[in-house]
């Protein structure tokens, strides 16, 4: 495995990567691993270039990766707050309880270049 994410929950983890999914449970249990609802990827730059010919989807479209990068980056929003939880608001963008959070989510943009919500 040459690069992977870990995700953190209440019962357990899970380390994955392009081709290996490893859950360890807290408690010890076995996991119970659902059924393969996402094919296998033949790698980003493939599906993309497929997806330009074809005019077909890409495995990962951004309706899936949109919200998988936006629990990525907040993870890195707690990092960066000594490891504090946060309760997200998705729909404000916004954490609920971690006031200090704002300062890695959004910025104030210099005289002249402003970005158009």
């Amino acid at each position: 495995m040459g690069s992977a994410v870990l995700f953190e929950g209440e019962r357990g983890r899970l380390l994955a990567d392009y081709s290996t999914r490893k859950l360890f449970m807290n408690d010890g249990q076995q996991a119970k691993t659902p059924e393969a609802s996402i094919p296998n990827s033949i790698g980003h730059h493939q599906e993309w270039v497929k997806a330009c010919k074809e005019r077909g989807a890409t495995t990962c479209n951004f309706d899936y990766s949109g919200a998988l990068a936006e629990a990525v980056l907040l993870g890195n929003v707690c990092y960066r707050l000594g490891g504090k939880k946060l309760e997200w608001d998705a729909d404000q963008l916004k954490a609920k309880d971690v006031p200090d959070a704002e300062q890695y989510i959004r910025r104030e943009y210099r005289p002249g270049w402003k970005l158009e919500a």
